[in-house]
């Protein structure tokens, strides 16, 4: 991880001795002040949540008015709080009592739920009896050819001293970042069509959302939608983008195909991808898990083994492997699914400090940087995270001009159990900023936490290294472990024991126990750039080496997380595709393709590991995690320079070798991946005329290999359905993640049963190995009341809403899928909704005709939906109370309006290739 908005300009700095006047000034009356202020901090803290050991800490903090501006509060929407909860079991109670109390839940996998909780419901959310923690939801940042030559995966590729070659085929990579360039020719093959599976963007409510996540949000999209975005038919479908580069390269150092300029193939180029976009710069643990659970459970309805690599992470937490994100990552790993985590790169960064304190008083130095918004509003904050098991340890917070060395205040001694919001920092003339405090025992793992965060408000004068300086001082008796977030400790000449240091900086969630956590070696010393000029990173990047940014073990409790880091790869100076939604990338890192560029940091080292995993997953699918570690550590690299003392913090167990691994990987049951191409079922009729109950038996067309040859009988295939009816042949009991389906005679067949509504039924087929896939678009009525033609795309558009998509001119505009969600969420699940939609087909098509005759009535129509629009968003991104409102206000008057309009205009009569189009 790499810190953002650092203080180049900051006058203290590691590695220089600060200023020797450092003394408190004698101020009785500002210290008699200071004393009463502090009194009043700890005596009344406003808002604050109560000590509460179920609480995480840095749910302590999110009821501060500032908090919506600090980088390490929980995400905050509306007056919803995203949190993680670890549960007792009781799921299905817990879940019942959140929605009573107008949470949301969006995940559970085991004991761990991803929800956005009232901050209201908070206390009372602690006090359930099948609540056993509560964490806050947190930030994770990126952790930002040559190398596969080096680690021999150039060998493995073309099946070098090898029963046979390996490419990952048959095997899926999910990644959680920044996005990707779907549109990159690295990520197309020679047909052009793409290796991307689905993309799910969770910063675009646009919709259609994923249905594997409860209460869905964001937009996803499929390889259909994403091929026909690359061919032109139509354009505007996908809106993803990676305006920041780092998810293209990672998946690229992965996957690519190598195709854009005949080099830079990444590690599995014959592998998949699922992408999920969790933000554009930093990422919210709430994402990155309900991700990861999305990306499992689409793995399992394909059939397929699946390798989930996550180049973040972040240092708010115990490191020690229990917090919530880790135990979920545990939960979901098993046999085909493992996860690759970058360690990070604070090889380089004094963000730990942790010593044995004493009775006399011991202190560390630190720094927190300037940190400026959009607009340029100084949101500067800094948190200190510090842990110990036992013992009895005091810690205080001091701030020291920067220029003078003078104290300007200090907060009283910490003990346990103490807690405090708002404590001002100031003196005589200014504020400086607030520190809020808390200190207890962590249910999470019984360990005491103690929890400082620094922030200002709108005039306070700043806490950043530009104005001052801070000591973390210390007394009593114990050992502690911490951690700095927005900032850095510093060093004296020469340094002490209770300096900053780089040990133990291995990032969360990169201290999961099932994890294969990456370190970063250099495998290049330079490049030439895209205007020809040699370039090199840093004189200390040497060839074969440990990158000196790598981030380095051990972890707080190595006997449970085990090794961390577990192995080195590639990642220093590494060439992968250039996303073109990068707005003007630096030239210096562009190389003379203009579609790739260089990037360093484990970021780059962890998805080469899950190529490596890909590749072993294509030679055994069933692989465990613990397997796979044993068989990377155990033939990994060892010489002159990682030396033989291995495993240790820096190196793990060496250099990754993918020739060695695979070769000591014993063959298991492999993805199949006979190459049987599009399932059609052009056949079968493409609508029903149906009463309630009514089935039809849909058969595809046969379905041949690469030879022409049928597929073999038996061959399975899976049915996911969306819509209303059901699969009854065969069995379908529990319909996710979906309807298994053997086939006859080179097809496959099931009977379906009707819905009693008028509406299109979607259903996707795939072949479990994922060689083979088709839709189907049924359109069903009811008798006599829509007609039974094939439906064709046409002004009214497929499942849309009808009088705006005429206004829109496009199905695919966002605004009518918000619209569409709100549909398909909220009104078809309830009777009244059904009969309103159901009344809405009636009356609306003829409307819609009319519209969309004159770009006049198009343009009032829009004009007119804004608020229905603006409803059904806030609906769907959850603000139920004020939307709902909102909506029914509107859709009062769009029913009158629409009846008018009906009545104006009811000479006009659809015909039914129109109804059938807007159907």
């Amino acid at each position: 991880m790499v810190i953002r908005n650092s203080d180049p300009g900051a006058t203290t700095r590691p590695g220089i001795d600060l200023p020797a006047r450092c003394g408190h000034r004698a101020n009785p009356l500002l210290n008699i002040t200071l004393l009463l202020s502090m009194m009043a901090a700890f005596l009344h803290c406003g808002q604050a949540l109560a000590l509460n050991p179920k609480l995480d800490r840095n749910l302590f903090h999110v009821s501060s008015t500032i908090s919506r501006n600090v980088v390490f509060s929980p995400k905050v929407s509306g007056e919803r709080v995203a949190v993680l909860i670890q549960s007792d079991g009781n799921n299905d109670t817990l879940v019942s009592k959140i929605r009573a109390r107008g949470g949301i839940v969006h995940s559970t996998t085991g004991n761990i739920l991803t929800a956005r909780v009232p901050l209201s419901a908070m206390d009372e959310l602690a006090s359930y009896p099948e609540v056993t923690y509560v964490q806050g939801d947190h930030l994770l940042f990126p952790l930002l050819d040559l190398s596969k030559a080096d680690t021999n995966v150039d060998d493995v590729q073309l099946g070098t001293d090898l029963p046979r070659s390996y490419d990952g085929k048959g095997v899926l990579i999910g990644i959680v970042d920044t996005g990707i360039d779907f549109r990159h020719q690295d990520f197309i093959d020679e047909n052009g069509k793409t290796k991307i599976l689905y993309i799910w963007d969770t910063t675009d409510d646009g919709g259609p959302a994923p249905k594997e996540i409860s209460e869905p949000y964001g937009s996803e999209y499929t390889a259909d939608d994403i091929n026909d975005e690359i061919d032109g038919s139509p354009t505007n479908l996908v809106r993803e983008r990676d305006t920041n580069g780092h998810g293209t390269h990672v998946a690229g150092m992965a996957a690519s195909f190598g195709r854009a300029q005949g080099n830079y193939k990444g590690v599995a180029p014959g592998a998949e991808l699922i992408i999920v976009k969790g933000g554009n710069g930093s990422f919210r643990t709430s994402d990155v898990m309900n991700g990861i659970d999305y990306l499992v459970k689409k793995a399992t309805a394909l059939g397929r083994p699946i390798v989930i690599n996550l180049s973040l992470g972040g240092h708010s937490g115990p490191h020690d492997g229990t917090h919530l994100e880790e135990a979920k990552i545990d939960s979901l790993s098993g046999p085909g699914r493992v996860f690759t985590i970058a360690a990070g790169n604070e090889g380089n960064d004094l963000i730990h400090c942790g010593y044995w304190t004493a009775s006399t008083e011991q202190d560390t130095q630190f720094k927190i940087y300037q940190s400026l918004d959009s607009s340029g509003r100084d949101i500067s904050s800094g948190l200190i995270d510090l842990w110990y098991s036992t013992g009895s340890i005091e810690f205080k917070l001091q701030a020291f001009d920067v220029n003078t060395g003078f104290l300007i205040d200090e907060t009283v001694w910490i003990k346990h159990g103490d807690e405090a919001k708002g404590i001002t920092i100031n003196d005589a003339t200014q504020t400086y900023g607030r520190v809020d405090v808390w200190a207890g025992t962590s249910a999470l793992n019984n360990q005491r936490n103690v929890y400082f965060i620094a922030y200002q408000e709108n005039g306070d004068s700043g806490i950043h290294g530009r104005k001052v300086f801070w000591k973390l001082k210390t007394r009593g008796s114990g050992n502690f472990d911490g951690w700095i977030n927005g900032g850095l400790f510093l060093v004296h000449d020469p340094v002490v024991p209770t300096d900053g240091n780089n040990d133990s900086s291995v990032g969360m969630p990169g201290t999961a126990s099932q994890a294969i956590t990456v370190a970063n070696y250099t495998t290049r010393a330079q490049w030439v750039d895209v205007d020809g000029n040699s370039q090199s990173w840093s004189t200390e990047m040497k060839v074969g080496h440990i990158a000196t940014s790598s981030s380095k073990g051990p972890t707080r409790n190595p006997s449970f997380t085990g090794q961390k880091p577990e192995i080195a790869a590639p990642g220093s100076m590494i060439i992968a595709p250039l996303s073109a939604d990068v707005a003007n990338p630096s030239r210096k890192y562009m190389i003379s393709t203009n579609v790739h560029r260089v990037m360093n940091g484990t970021s780059m080292a962890s998805p080469f590991v899950a190529g490596v995993i890909a590749l072993m997953l294509q030679k055994n699918k069933d692989l465990t995690p613990q397997k796979i570690e044993t068989y990377l550590t155990q033939n990994a690299t060892v010489d002159a320079i990682t030396g033989n003392s291995l495993p240790n913090p820096i190196w793990g167990y060496g250099k990754v070798d993918a020739l060695k691994t695979i070769k000591a990987t014993p063959a298991g049951t492999p993805p199949v991946t006979p190459p049987y191409g599009t399932i059609k079922f052009t056949s079968d009729p493409q609508s029903l005329e149906a009463e309630t109950g009514t089935t039809a038996t849909i058969t595809s067309d046969p379905i041949h290999d690469a030879n022409d040859n049928l597929v073999p009988d038996g061959t399975l295939f899976t049915l996911i359905l969306y819509g209303s009816g059901e699969i009854i042949t065969p069995d379908a009991d529990g319909d996710y993640p979906g309807i298994q389906l053997a086939s006859a005679d080179g097809k496959v067949k099931f009977e379906y049963k009707a819905p009693s509504l008028p509406e299109k039924v979607v259903m996707y087929v795939s072949s479990n190995d994922g060689e083979a896939d088709g839709k189907i678009e049924v359109p069903v009525y009811t008798k006599g009341a829509m007609g039974n033609k094939d439906p064709a795309p046409g002004d009214g558009g497929l499942d849309r809403c009808f009088i705006a998509n005429a206004a829109y001119g496009t199905p695919m505009a966002s605004e009518i899928r918000y619209l569409c969600n709100l549909r398909d969420q909220y009104l078809m699940p309830t009777l009244p909704g059904r009969i309103f939609v159901k009344t809405y087909y009636t009356l609306s098509p003829p409307v819609a005709k009319f519209i969309g005759k004159s770009e006049t009535l198009r343009a009032i129509t829009r004009f007119l939906l804004i608020p229905l629009v603006s409803g059904a968003r806030t609906i769907v991104q959850g603000d139920h109370d004020h939307g709902t409102m909102l909506l029914l206000f509107y859709l009062s008057g769009g029913i009158l309006s629409g009846a008018v309009i009906y009545r104006r205009w009811g000479k006009i009569q659809p015909t039914r290739k129109f109804q059938n189009e807007l159907a």
